[in-house]
């Protein structure tokens, strides 16, 4: 019996990069992350939509709207603004085009809408060169341009009641401008230090600003006066003013968010995002957006600061991943950051889990019980984690490596994890989950070099381990060497058991996998496995008869062993595949997901059956026609069997019906053809033209065609072009060839006359001929 393979699969999802820094804004459940000189929309980590102008890179952006209303603006490089129709968001339209008159590139812009007389939507734009104007959207004019000492605008602020608008800039200066006059209402001078955010309660009454200099300003906004500076003792990137009354901010200063009360003034609480905030806004409801320096998109709760939804925007480069849960619900990712990603599989939902003080290399869970999960780093710590409600919770932490670690897996069970490190070591570690102790039992010097793997046999019996020094070897558990695999002429990267066989796969550099049997010859190469060009970074097996491995070339292979046959490829791009784990869905599909250096994330299912399927369909369906055209032929409905040999791409058996069709035959089939048919058919004639045996039937078509269809109609097909290039040269070429056939048969009556030949007469000579 054949064993099952997988040769096709399709993409299930994919997470890319979505946020590289810069300049995001939020609108409900919708992200704006400015990327590569467009404008992502991000929802649930995947990008829905793009606003993008060829050749014409944006260099910033406003947000506004409510309820199903959304206004974008963006303004480009070249010095145009652009507001962008919004209404169906998977389809944005650029509605609006006009210059900005700034002399420099516009850095902030603002939308408000007014009330009352004064209706309609405001644009406002900060440049570069200290200059701030005003737009009417809804009129459609330019209305105000404001000159200052300052230099580059940094925010742009409306007051809520009143036609004033309030700067701020770079060298720590807050401008107002009245609209109604256009003239300056005051130079508010408080800041030493660039202005980073200006916030107006409610009322109209009271302000806040901040700003890099580590200071707060509270501002009565009747005389524009200061009320009292509260130092907060780190720069601040962004505040949002949650409570008027009281003067409640929540401030972005350094990797914290702090709730500060400025009316007594005192500090409230913080809390720690892990790494530096660089931007803050209000979210819906009791909630919070920020962006933090390592590229994640946080939604905060207002009230206790705790994180309720994070997107990564970045993952930089996935080093490891692997499933968790007990029907694989969570997929945990080891990227170029101390925090390990934990994914919920259902909603994509991602959660940091910290602990790490350097990147983490390499993760595990163990088979036994797959809510464990061991990862390894830089730091040169091993930590164990439990998934908890959709978290990762430390329960112990393990030091004794002196390098970084390669790699690491669980052993029998849960009370025993074995790992390897740069520093050639081999170590077998005691666990006890409960007591929430680790403890190393054994250490051998492994290898001569860096150890880039290690695998356990399903059994626990043996410990595989691949280096940098060209070989892999086995070891017991009590790290007796057992055997050396030599063979791999470069570094070894992986190595894994099968999981049926007494077999073990090991992947190398030198672009090679190669099968090593574990019974009698241990160590004895049975199988190489050639197809990849380059190196061989991830192997997993797929029951005893399937492998699966990825390499540095950005390729996924599913490979027949049995046959040491490739049966399909995918393609991740150019860079490498670090991070590959292969698991059966509940209805026993195959399912890879793999992780790139391009900070891609990829899921693809095996779609071998429902492809065979649809091919034996496709066969039957093709069978059945056929038989309809022997009918058709054969009961002589010349009409329907050109269609239907048109249908099924046969251009002779189309040539054959032509040619016994009478001309008045010949014209009701090529009339009941509809456009598709009708240039399938002329692209067939072209062929037909040019081969003097078929000339006829071509010329046939082709004056059934034209004397029959407007010209139009015929302009209008989309191989037009193509087919009047190839028809031309040949039916001259027929042309002149008749003419001159016609030319030479004119000789022979001549000639008889000539001769005298006066027994035969020369009308019925011609007529022979």
């Amino acid at each position: 019996m054949k064993p099952k393979i997988s040769s096709s699969f399709s993409c299930l999802k994919t997470i890319e990069s979505v946020y590289t820094g810069g300049q995001v804004e939020w609108f409900k459940d919708m992200a704006f992350t400015l990327a590569r000189g467009a404008v992502n929309v991000v929802r649930e980590g995947e990008v829905i939509s793009l606003l993008k102008e060829e050749e014409d890179q944006i260099i910033s952006f406003t947000v506004a709207g409510k309820e199903e209303e959304l206004t974008v603006v963006t303004a480009h490089k070249s010095g145009l603004v652009r507001i962008w129709d919004c209404l169906v968001i998977e389809q944005p339209k650029v509605s609006r085009t006009f210059r900005s008159i700034h002399s420099g590139a516009i850095s902030v812009m603002s939308l408000h809408t007014l009330s009352g007389s004064h209706s309609g939507t405001v644009l406002a734009t900060g440049g570069t060169e200290g200059t701030v104007k005003v737009w009417d959207l809804t009129s459609q004019y330019y209305t105000h341009n404001f000159r200052t000492t300052g230099t580059v605008c940094s925010t742009l602020t409306f007051h809520p009641h009143r036609l004033l608008l309030y700067g701020g800039f770079s060298t720590g200066g807050i401008f107002c401008w009245d609209l109604t006059n256009s003239k300056l209402v005051q130079s508010m001078e408080a800041h030493f230090s660039v202005v980073t955010a200006f916030c107006i309660s409610s009322c109209g009454v009271k302000a806040v600003s901040c700003g890099r200099d580590a200071v707060c300003v509270v501002w009565d906004l009747t005389s524009h006066t200061k009320t009292s500076t509260v130092p907060v003792f780190s720069p601040v990137e962004g505040m949002v003013m949650v409570q008027e009354s009281s003067l409640k901010v929540v401030l972005a200063a350094g990797d914290k968010l702090a709730v500060w009360d400025l009316s007594t003034p005192a500090k409230v609480s913080e809390v720690e995002m892990g790494c530096e905030v660089t931007s803050l806004r209000r979210g819906q409801a009791d909630s919070l957006h920020c962006a933090t320096a390592d590229h994640n998109l946080l939604t905060v709760c207002v009230t206790s600061l705790a994180v309720t939804g994070c997107t990564v925007g970045n993952n930089d480069e996935v080093l490891d991943l692997v499933l968790m849960g007990e029907t694989n619900t969570h997929l945990a990712v080891a990227c170029n950051s101390p925090a390990i990603r934990l994914y919920n599989r259902d909603t994509w939902n991602c959660v940091l889990a910290t602990g790490h003080l350097d990147t983490v290399l390499c993760l595990a869970t163990c088979s036994e019980d797959t809510t464990l999960l061991a990862s390894g780093g830089k730091d040169r710590e091993v930590r164990i984690w439990r998934l908890e409600q959709d978290r990762l919770e430390c329960l112990v932490v393990g030091s004794g490596h002196t390098e970084a670690l390669g790699g690491l897996a669980w052993g029998a069970g849960p009370s025993q994890l074995v790992t390897v490190s740069k520093d050639t070591t081999l170590k077998v570690w005691s666990l006890d989950t409960e007591a929430r102790s680790m403890s190393s039992v054994r250490t051998e010097i492994a290898h001569e070099k860096d150890i880039n793997c290690v695998s356990v046999s399903p059994d626990g019996g043996l410990i595989a381990t691949g280096s940098q020094d060209r070989l892999a070897k086995l070891w017991t558990t009590e790290l007796g060497l057992v055997t050396v695999l030599r063979g791999h002429s470069r570094g070894v990267w992986c190595a894994r058991f099968s999981p049926v066989d007494r077999l073990v796969a090991t992947g190398s550099a030198d672009a090679t996998i190669k099968l090593w049997a574990l019974g009698e010859g241990c160590g004895t190469c049975v199988k190489t496995l050639e197809g990849h060009d380059t190196s061989v970074l991830r192997l997993d097996w797929v029951g005893g008869g399937q492998l699966v491995s990825s390499s540095s070339a950005g390729l996924i292979k599913a490979w027949w062993v049995a046959r040491q046959e490739c049966t399909a490829t995918l393609d991740m791009g150019e860079s490498k595949v670090w991070a590959m784990a292969t698991h059966l869905d509940s209805e026993g599909v195959l399912c890879i997901t793999a992780g790139s250096g391009e900070g891609k994330i990829a899921v693809y299912k095996d779609t071998t059956e429902e492809q065979e399927k649809e091919k034996q369909a496709d066969q039957d369906m093709i069978v059945v026609q056929h038989q309809k055209l022997n009918n058709l032929l054969q009961d002589k409905q010349w009409g329907k069997a050109v269609r239907l040999a048109l249908k099924l791409s046969q251009p002779f058996t189309a040539l054959k019906i032509i040619k016994k069709l009478s001309q008045s035959d010949l014209e009701a089939a090529v009339l009941s053809l509809d456009n598709p048919g009708l240039d399938q058919l002329l692209g067939y004639t072209v062929k037909w033209n040019t081969n003097t045996k078929h000339c006829a039937a071509a010329q046939a078509v082709l004056y059934t065609v034209l004397t029959n269809l407007d010209t139009d109609l015929l302009l209008s097909l989309p191989t037009c072009d193509t087919w009047i290039q190839g028809l031309l040269p040949y039916t001259e070429k027929h042309f002149q060839r008749l003419t001159r056939l016609q030319t030479k048969s004119k000789f022979v009556p001549y000639i008889l006359h000539q001769m005298k030949a006066t027994s035969v007469p020369a009308d019925s000579m011609v007529a022979v001929l």
